[in-house]
């Protein structure tokens, strides 16, 4: 996601646009590697829509309490 270096104000937008696009485009990822919160968000705001089935693998989230809440989850795990 480059959030370190592109996170500015309209980055959510332009890079779920260009992530839609490659997501319907390109073969299925096999599983996901989620590190940091920028990206660990956007996981989870859009598991349903492209990850409902796919593993994800989390690192480097500042919010214990939102990587905890994935304990549930049996295709997500950090």
């Amino acid at each position: 996601m480059y959030g370190k270096s592109l996170n500015r104000p309209g980055y959510d937008e332009v890079f779920y646009d260009f992530f839609y696009y490659r997501w319907n485009t390109l073969p299925q990822y096999d599983f996901l590697i989620l590190g940091d919160d920028l990206a660990f968000n956007f996981y989870l705001e859009h598991k349903d829509e492209f990850f409902k089935e796919i593993p994800a693998v989390f690192f480097g989230i500042n919010d214990t309490e939102k990587a905890l809440g994935q304990n549930k989850n049996p295709y997500c795990t950090g």
